[in-house]
This record gives C-alpha cells, structure tokens and sequence, in this order.
C-alpha cells in the first residue's frame, strides 16, 4: 500500500510512510535490491505454456517458478559434484582409508562426557 493508496482511502500519511519504510527493506531483505533488475530470455511456446501452468497452479509468478527451478537445479548439480567426488575417493583406496580414519576421529568428539544443553 503505497501513499497515494492510504490517503484515497482517507488513512494516515504518517502510517503509510511508516509502512512503505518497512516495507521496502523487508524487500531489500527479501530480494537484494528494491529495484531489481530483470532481463528478458527467450522460450519455446510450449514452456511458456508450462510456466504459466505451474504459476497458476502455485498462485505466483512466472518469474518465481523459473527461480524456484533454477535453486533446484543448481543445487543437485552440488550434489551430484559432491557424489561424484565421494565416488573418485572411495575408488582410491589409501585415500579412502584415510578419510575413513579421520570420520572416526571426529566421531569420538559425539562422546566427549559433555551432556546435552
């Protein structure tokens, strides 16, 4: 609700200041930048279609469902890296042993007597 919106509505200007501060670094939080800035991609017909689909379906925007799926994305290609490291170490055996070692290391620091807060 911006200014303009409270004072047709017979509100409080003060409030409306107020509000629209809070409001703006809860965007700034939220999103980095109150003014972000966008760009334009382009899509076949049909993932348009699919994106106003699922936009629909979520209640949000287009824009919200290609950066849900971005996140996805860039996070199982972490996991897939991470996977695939795992994967190269337990291929080399003295390498594994040794990370195998250092775990049981770090597991004793579970028992150390300190009882739970």
């Amino acid at each position: 609700m911006r200014i303009r919106e409270v004072n047709q509505l017979g509100g409080d200007t003060q409030f409306a200041v107020v509000y629209n501060l809070v409001y703006d670094c809860i965007y700034r939080l939220v999103y980095g930048s109150v003014f972000m800035s966008t760009t334009t991609i382009r899509v076949s017909h049909t993932t348009r279609d699919a994106l106003q689909a699922l936009a629909k379906d979520e209640g949000t925007s287009m824009q919200q469902i290609i950066e849900r799926g971005i996140e996805l994305y860039r996070r199982q290609q972490i996991l897939l890296a991470t996977n695939a490291a795992y994967a190269a170490l337990r291929e080399n055996k003295p390498d594994w042993e040794q990370y195998e070692a250092e775990i049981d290391i770090w597991d004793a620091t579970l028992v150390d007597g300190l009882e739970e807060e």
